[in-house]
């Protein structure tokens, strides 16, 4: 084993496809000048701040409207 704390929730490996433009838009994002490239891990946090973001969102909106039931 490596050094280091295990992981609680392991990983899944994903592939997919983005159209260039939307791809060029990451990497200018995540591009490194200090290290002169993408720092490693970069993608996989980018999208997964992303989707944990998306969905914190999603379920305000439903608490919101779930009170809003309420007081009608």
């Amino acid at each position: 084993m490596r050094g280091g704390i295990a992981k609680i929730i392991p990983s899944v490996k994903l592939t997919l496809m983005l159209p260039s433009d939307v791809m060029l838009k990451i990497n200018v994002h995540l591009f490194s000048p200090a290290l002169g490239r993408i720092p490693k891990g970069a993608y996989q946090k980018f999208i997964g701040d992303l989707v944990n973001e998306f969905f914190a969102r999603a379920n305000t909106l439903t608490k919101d409207t779930e009170t809003n039931a309420d007081t009608e």
